[in-house]
C-alpha cells in the first residue's frame, strides 16, 4: 500500500509540475492543479486562497470547479480558524473551520488546508473538501508540501513575469509619452494622446487630463474610458506649468493582475505619474507658447487680410456715387467670406418724416461652400415691407442709431425685441451697427451668422464698425451728389420748358394771326357754297361739287378752332373746381361716339381735394384724351379712368389716369405725339395732344405717357394740389 501511495504521489507531482509549466493561461493552470490534486487524492473539490499582504488576509480566488461550491466564508485573517492557522504556521492541517461550528447551517464535511509558499514567502493556502476524516501520513503531508511549494513557485514566476511585463509596459508608455510630446505641437492633440498613455501606464480604467489658462479657461481637456463608481479614491498629480497656467492628471480604478480585481494605487504608481507629469509639463509649456505665437501670427494675418479687404471695399465705394450701388457693395462685403465673413446682412434706412426704420435690403450668403442660405422656420429676409418705429422700445436695431453705439446682442431673449416680423428674423445672436455720416443718421446695419446661430466676436464687430464708417461717408456723398443732380435736372427741365413755352407762344401767335386772316374769307366761301348747294338739284355734278366745298370748309373751320384754342393763353378764369365732375362732363360730350362704338367707361374716382385752374380748359384736356382713346380702341372695348392723390419729391398732386386697350403707340412716333400738327389720322389736325400738353403745362402740371405696344397706352395727368380756401366754389 505504501508503494501504491508513493507511486500515486509521484504521478500526481509529475502532473502538477507538467501543468505548472504548461503554456495555458495562469488562471487555467491553477484551476487544473486544484482539480487534478483533488481527483488524485480523493477529495471533492479544491480551492485556492491568496494572501492580501496589505490586510494580512487570505481571500478566495480560484477553484477547481466553481468558487460558489465553497460553503464557508470567502476570507480569513492570518491565524484565524483552520485556514488562517495553516497560513500562519505554514503546515498542513485538517478539520472543520472553527467559526463554522456554531453556524445555523451545519456542514459535516472536513477541510484540508496546506500552505502555498517557498522558503521565505507565503503566497496563500490551498484547501480541499472531503466527506470523511482524511488520514494524513508523513508521505502524504510531504507530498502536499511539495505541491504547495510548486504552486508557490508558479505564483512567484507569474508575479515576476507580470512585474517584468509591467516594467516593459512602463518603458513603452514612457517611450509613447516622448513620441506624443515630440509629435504634437498643439495642447489639444497632445493631451488627447497622453491621457490614454498615462491610463495604460498605471493600468487604470479611467483617466482625465485638464489644462487651464490663467483665467481658469480650458485650454485642453481629454478623458479615457468611462468614470467608474468605485469606493477607491482617484490618484491625481498636478502639472508644473508657467505663465499662470495649471493642469491636473487624474487616474482611477486600477486593474490588478487577477482578472476582475480592482486595487488602490500605490506609491510607485504615484511616483511614476509624477515623473511623467514633469516631462509633460515642460512639453505643454512649449506647446502653449507655440500655440500663442501661432495664434498671434494668425490674428495678424487675419487683420492684414481684413484691412486689405476694407481698403478694397472703400476704394470700390469711391468709384460710384449711386446710392443703391454703394449699398450693394456694403452688403456683399459683409457676407463675403474673404471680407467680413458674416452669413446674413440687413440694412434698415431711417425715414425721418415717418420716424420709422424700413428694411431696405437683406442679403444671405448663397455660396455652396459657405453656410446655408435658408433654414426651417422664418424666411431669412422676411416677407413684404418691414418697418419698426424709430424709438428705444424697438430694441437694439433702433437704439444703436439713437445712442449711437454698436450693439452685440449675444442673447436676443434677454433684450427688448423689435416688433414682428423683424423680431422673428433676429431670433439668433446678431450685431446692430449705426450707419451715420457727419452727424446725420442714415440707418442701421444688422449682421449675424444665420442659420448656425454662432455668436459674433468682438473682432468681427470692430471690422463691421470700420466698414460702416466708410459706408456712411460714401452714402452721404451719394446723397449730396443726388441732390445736385436733381437740382441740375430741375434746372434743365425748367430751361427746356421755358424754351418750349417760348416756342409754343411764338407758334401760337403766328397760328392765331394766320387763323384770323383765313377765317374771314373762309366764312364767305362757306356761306356762298351752302347757298349754292341749296339752289342746285340733287344728284347733279354741280350739287356734288358744292357739297364737297361745304364739307371741306367745315373741316378747315374745325382746324382753325383748334389753332385758336392752341394760341389761347388766358389764365383769368382760374378757380377751384371738382375734377371728378369735370371728367364726367367731358365723357357726356362723347356719349354718342361711345354708344355707337359700344365703348364702356369704367370710372374709379378717389376722394380728391379741389383742383385749381380753368375748368373749361381742363374739360377740353380730358375730352381730347378720351376721344383719342375711343378712336384707338376696337368696338366693345373698355376705357378705364382712375383719379387719386399722389406725392412726388415732397409735393402733392391730383392725378388722373386715362387707360385704353387700343394696342399702344408705335415706338418710333412716341416722341412726336405732343408736337403741333403731327398726326397719323386722315382727318386730324395734329393739334389735339399739343393743346392738351399746353393746357396742362399752363396749369403747372405734367402729363406722362405709359406705352405698352400691343396692349394699350395710359395718359397720366398730374395737377398740383393747392391749399383750398373756405367758402363756396364752382
Amino acid at each position: 500500500m505504501m508503494e501504491d501511495l508513493n507511486r500515486r504521489g509521484s504521478g500526481l507531482l509529475e502532473k502538477v509540475i507538467r501543468i505548472a509549466n504548461s503554456r495555458v493561461r495562469f488562471e487555467k493552470k491553477l484551476q487544473n492543479i486544484l482539480k487534478t490534486t483533488a481527483a488524485e487524492l480523493g477529495f471533492e473539490s479544491g480551492f485556492l486562497f491568496l494572501l492580501n499582504m496589505e490586510q494580512d488576509t487570505l481571500v478566495l480566488q480560484f477553484a477547481g470547479d466553481e468558487i460558489e461550491d465553497w460553503p464557508f466564508r470567502k476570507s480569513y485573517k492570518l491565524g484565524e480558524d483552520l485556514l488562517g492557522t495553516a497560513g500562519l504556521e505554514r503546515k498542513v492541517v485538517q478539520g472543520p473551520p472553527v467559526s463554522e461550528k456554531s453556524s445555523a447551517v451545519k456542514d459535516t464535511r472536513s477541510i484540508l488546508a496546506l500552505p502555498v509558499s517557498d522558503d521565505t514567502f507565503l503566497y496563500g493556502v490551498m484547501t480541499f473538501l472531503h466527506t470523511n476524516e482524511y488520514y494524513l501520513t508523513p508521505e502524504t503531508t510531504e507530498l502536499l508540501h511539495v505541491i504547495g511549494v510548486e504552486v508557490g513557485g508558479a505564483l512567484q514566476n507569474f508575479r515576476v513575469s507580470m512585474e517584468a511585463k509591467r516594467r516593459v509596459m512602463e518603458l513603452n508608455a514612457l517611450f509613447e509619452v516622448s513620441k506624443a510630446i515630440s509629435a504634437a505641437t498643439a495642447p489639444g492633440p497632445m493631451v488627447r494622446s497622453l491621457v490614454t498613455i498615462c491610463a495604460h501606464l498605471v493600468s487604470a480604467r479611467w483617466a482625465a487630463f485638464t489644462v487651464l489658462d490663467k483665467h481658469q479657461q480650458v485650454i485642453a481637456q481629454a478623458t479615457f474610458g468611462s468614470k467608474p463608481q468605485s469606493p477607491l479614491p482617484p490618484l491625481c498629480v498636478s502639472l508644473d506649468l508657467r505663465k499662470g497656467c495649471s493642469g491636473d492628471l487624474c487616474v482611477m480604478d486600477k486593474v490588478a493582475w487577477q482578472a476582475g480585481e480592482t486595487r488602490p494605487f500605490d506609491a510607485e504608481d504615484e511616483s511614476l505619474l509624477k515623473t511623467v507629469s514633469s516631462f509633460i509639463s515642460s512639453a505643454l509649456d512649449k506647446s502653449i507658447m507655440f500655440t500663442e505665437m501661432e495664434t498671434l501670427a494668425h490674428r495678424n494675418e487675419v487683420m492684414v487680410k481684413t484691412l486689405s479687404s476694407l481698403y478694397d471695399i472703400s476704394s470700390a465705394m469711391m468709384t460710384t456715387v449711386d446710392f443703391e450701388e454703394i449699398l450693394d457693395i456694403v452688403l456683399n462685403a459683409i457676407i463675403h467670406s474673404e471680407a467680413l465673413g458674416f452669413s446674413r446682412a440687413i440694412i434698415l434706412l431711417l425715414d425721418t418724416e415717418e420716424k420709422r426704420l424700413k428694411l431696405h435690403q437683406c442679403r444671405v450668403r448663397t455660396n455652396a461652400s459657405d453656410e446655408a442660405s435658408s433654414a426651417e422656420g422664418f424666411p431669412p429676409c422676411g416677407e413684404g415691407e418691414i418697418t419698426i418705429p424709430y424709438a428705444v422700445e424697438s430694441g437694439p436695431p433702433a437704439t444703436c442709431l439713437i445712442t449711437p453705439e454698436p450693439r452685440n446682442v449675444k442673447d436676443p431673449k434677454k433684450v427688448s425685441s423689435p416688433p414682428a416680423p423683424l423680431a422673428d428674423m433676429l431670433s439668433q445672436p446678431y450685431v446692430a451697427v449705426p450707419l451715420r455720416a457727419k452727424g446725420k443718421r442714415i440707418g442701421t446695419v444688422l449682421a449675424d451668422h444665420f442659420p448656425t446661430g454662432r455668436r459674433v466676436t468682438e473682432d468681427e464687430l470692430q471690422n463691421l464698425c470700420m466698414l460702416t464708417r466708410q459706408a456712411g461717408l460714401a452714402l452721404e456723398n451719394s446723397r449730396l451728389y443726388a441732390f445736385i443732380e436733381n437740382v441740375n435736372r430741375e434746372l434743365k427741365d425748367a430751361r427746356e420748358r421755358l424754351i418750349e413755352t417760348e416756342k409754343m407762344a411764338a407758334l401760337g401767335e403766328i397760328a392765331g394771326g394766320i387763323a384770323h386772316e383765313i377765317r374771314n374769307p373762309l366764312v364767305s366761301i362757306g356761306g356762298f357754297a351752302r347757298r349754292l348747294a341749296r339752289q342746285m338739284d340733287a344728284g347733279t355734278d354741280s350739287k356734288n361739287y358744292a357739297d364737297l366745298i361745304v364739307n371741306e370748309v367745315s373741316r378747315l373751320e374745325n382746324t382753325l378752332k383748334d389753332v385758336l384754342d392752341f394760341s389761347y393763353d388766358s389764365t383769368g378764369s382760374f378757380q377751384y373746381f371738382d375734377l371728378n365732375s369735370t371728367i364726367v362732363e367731358a365723357l357726356l360730350h362723347l356719349r354718342l361716339d361711345m354708344e355707337e362704338r359700344r365703348i364702356v367707361a369704367v370710372k374709379d374716382f378717389g376722394d380728391l381735394p379741389r383742383a385749381f385752374g380753368d375748368r373749361r380748359q381742363i374739360r377740353h384736356v380730358f375730352f381730347n384724351l378720351c376721344l383719342n382713346a375711343v378712336q384707338a380702341m376696337e368696338p366693345g372695348s373698355v376705357l378705364h379712368i382712375r383719379t387719386l392723390t399722389t406725392s412726388e419729391q415732397g409735393k402733392d398732386f391730383i392725378t388722373c389716369v386715362v387707360q385704353d386697350t387700343g394696342g399702344g403707340i408705335p415706338a418710333e412716333i412716341l416722341h412726336n405725339i405732343f408736337n403741333p400738327f403731327f398726326t397719323t389720322k386722315a382727318q386730324g389736325s395734329g393739334l389735339g395732344l399739343a393743346i392738351v400738353h399746353k393746357i396742362v403745362t399752363r396749369h403747372q402740371g405734367d402729363i406722362i405717357v405709359e406705352n405698352l405696344p400691343g396692349k394699350g397706352a395710359s395718359f397720366i395727368v398730374k395737377l398740383p394740389c393747392y391749399f383750398i380756401p373756405t367758402g363756396p366754389s364752382s
